[in-house]
């Protein structure tokens, strides 16, 4: 299954046959649409079981430790490194949506479900009174969308802006986030 995310990440999604795919697992076309239905359905399976689902859900559930901008440095960092880790992914995604393409992978379910964890663990906090009573899920895209500017100015402008990487900003951003969001 992580063969195909290989095949797409090189070739584009839609450079990418069904065919090609069935060749290099040894099965015929066929038994791949039956057990996965459409090209889609396969690369968001891939997608969700190698590189999403593994480091989001294990962290949310057990990887924060009660210290806001702590924990908020933790998924920050986390969420970076899945970034990097489906680089060659998020770019074949941005290449493709200047194609006109019949058959989009879904590339969005991933992120929905992190904003969902985000807005979840922002809600708990706010709750209990740690972080200002504002809307848990303004928060959280500002929070991602903050992230996502560190990647994509390293990721598509290769420093052209500015010699602070993507770590570093980030780290700075989540200090001067926790704080504004903070009661204390």
């Amino acid at each position: 299954m992580k063969r195909p995310l290989i095949f797409f990440s090189q070739e584009g999604y839609d450079g990418v046959t069904t065919k090609k795919i069935a060749e290099v697992a040894g099965v015929s076309e066929m038994t791949l649409f039956r057990h996965f239905g459409s090209k889609t359905n396969l690369f968001q399976d891939a997608y969700d079981t190698y590189l999403y689902q593994p480091n989001f859900e294990s962290l949310f559930q057990t990887g924060l430790k009660g210290d806001l901008e702590k924990d908020l440095l933790r998924i920050g960092h986390v969420y970076l490194d899945v970034l990097n880790m489906n680089k060659s992914l998020i770019m074949m995604e941005i290449r493709s949506q200047s194609q006109d393409s019949q058959e989009r992978p879904p590339l969005t379910k991933a992120p929905r479900l992190f904003k969902n964890q985000m807005i979840k663990y922002l809600d708990q906090l706010r709750k209990k009174g740690e972080i200002k009573d504002e809307n848990p899920e303004l928060i959280a895209v500002a929070f991602i969308s903050s992230i996502l500017g560190h990647f994509f100015r390293e990721t598509v402008c290769h420093g052209t802006i500015t010699d602070i990487n993507a770590q570093e900003g980030i780290e700075y951003s989540i200090k001067m986030f926790a704080k504004s969001i903070s009661i204390s």
